[in-house]
């Protein structure tokens, strides 16, 4: 994977805890929820995967 694509994977998976946390504050749950639906839709299988890895690697979503 080269730069550009990993630095597009560590937005997306940004931007998607940034909602997750949006949501477990119950800020604007359901926009919050049809935003991650959104992200999610428009990614290939392989980049939800990486976006995925990223984020449990990361710990970025925790309690």
């Amino acid at each position: 994977m080269n730069n550009k694509h990993r630095s597009y994977i560590r937005r997306k998976a940004l931007e998607i805890i940034e909602l997750e946390q949006e949501i477990n504050l119950g800020n604007n749950v359901q926009e919050n929820q049809k935003k991650i639906q959104y992200i999610m839709s428009a990614l290939p299988m392989n980049d939800i995967m990486l976006i995925d890895d990223y984020i449990i690697r990361s710990k970025l979503l925790t309690k």
